[in-house]
């Protein structure tokens, strides 16, 4: 999703508040959307392997060994 706001003609979104801070210089605006973008993976990947654990627990990769 983030990938297609980067893409001219969107006007709202991750992507475009990226790109618009970068094309204004606004060094905190777009350091805080690299950041917050960080977070969003890491909590999108935790809840992903929870869901995996949760339906995969009988298969003995989902369990990391």
């Amino acid at each position: 999703m983030v990938f297609s706001e980067l893409l001219p003609g969107t006007a709202d979104g991750l992507g475009f508040q990226l790109t618009d801070a970068q094309s204004r210089s606004d060094l905190l605006t777009v350091w805080s959307v690299i950041v917050l973008l960080g977070i969003l993976g890491y909590l999108c990947n935790a809840a992903l392997l929870g869901v995996e654990r949760r339906l995969l627990g009988w298969h003995t990769g989902a369990r990391g060994g």
